[in-house]
């Protein structure tokens, strides 16, 4: 990792609904809204992602996929310093 860069991984959900997660929308809180990050759900829990500038929180959470739709999104978490990991498991 490096200063602008930060490493995002969490676990896939215990529970599906029934039908396999076939990936994943990670989103970030810019101004006073969620937004997704990626177009097309990621196939594996982790990626990384440039950081905001150091004065700015940056707090990302992940919502699940699968052939239902998009799932409920994970607790929210706020990277602590520029180019650490960030787990977004409960």
């Amino acid at each position: 990792m490096t200063n602008t860069l930060c490493k995002l991984t969490w676990n896939a959900p215990k529970y599906d609904g029934g039908s396999p997660v076939i990936g994943y929308y990670v989103e970030r809180y810019i101004v006073s809204s969620w937004s997704s990050v990626n177009s097309t759900p990621l196939p594996t829990c982790s990626v990384s992602l440039e950081l905001f500038e150091a004065h700015c929180d940056n707090e990302f959470r992940v919502c699940a996929v699968n052939a239902v739709g998009v799932g409920p999104p994970s607790k929210a978490v706020t990277a602590p310093n520029k180019g650490e990991p960030v787990s977004l498991n409960e």
